[in-house]
């Protein structure tokens, strides 16, 4: 897909906000947010074409679901070992929960408990635990797409009166300017060839 910076950076923003949303979620709306945050995922290109990229999981949700509720808090929601395996059981695993209930079952809170812990902790935890790790693949994909854009740079522009120099991060930039006496005339028909030399096939920001 084309993205600009700009654009990466509005999308950067928005999956903050919906995880900043579910992960600070009452237990009461949870499923809500979780719906959301699922939606979010699969409505967004850029996250909706990593996420399939990792593979469809091989779990049996059923079987799986069944398994951790039914284990008394001896057994959790299998992960994997892989970056990709990671991200498609906990992907499947968080759509099916809210695909199948309209709140959170209490074979969650059984298998996810420690000790004499409220409800709201018991989901922290398993925030913690679980969903967190595809949180934090997402976000790892979104900053190493940003810094391969150039995201993080420090563009600075240094304006003297004719000159303009450009200036990267924490670079220094030493100048001398030169006139060489071009006039209005000669500057208007290098600035058309250089117009007529661009790629017409460049993104426009590059442009």
């Amino acid at each position: 897909m084309k993205i600009n910076k700009k654009e990466l950076k509005v999308i950067i923003h928005k999956y903050n906000s919906i995880c900043n949303r579910l992960l600070r979620s009452d237990t009461d709306d949870y499923i809500a947010n979780l719906k959301k945050f699922i939606a979010h995922i699969d409505s967004t290109e850029i996250i909706s074409d990593y996420v399939k990229s990792c593979g469809e999981s091989e779990l049996n949700m059923e079987s799986e679901f069944q398994q951790v509720f039914q284990s008394g808090g001896e057994c959790v929601f299998s992960t994997g070992e892989e970056e990709s395996e990671e991200v498609r059981n906990v992907y499947a695993t968080l759509k099916y929960l809210c695909e199948n209930n309209d709140e959170i079952p209490y074979g969650l809170y059984f298998a996810y408990r420690n000790g004499n812990e409220k409800y709201q902790d018991i989901l922290k935890d398993f925030n913690s635990r679980f969903t967190m790790v595809l949180i934090t693949h997402i976000e790892n994909y979104l900053t190493e797409v940003g810094i391969r854009m150039g995201l993080d740079e420090n563009v600075v522009w240094n304006i003297n009166g004719n000159q303009v120099n450009i200036s990267n991060d924490n670079s220094t930039i030493n100048a001398t300017q030169i006139n060489n006496g071009i006039n209005a005339d000669e500057l208007k028909s290098l600035l058309s060839a250089m117009r007529e030399s661009l790629d017409s096939n460049l993104p426009e920001e590059d442009r």
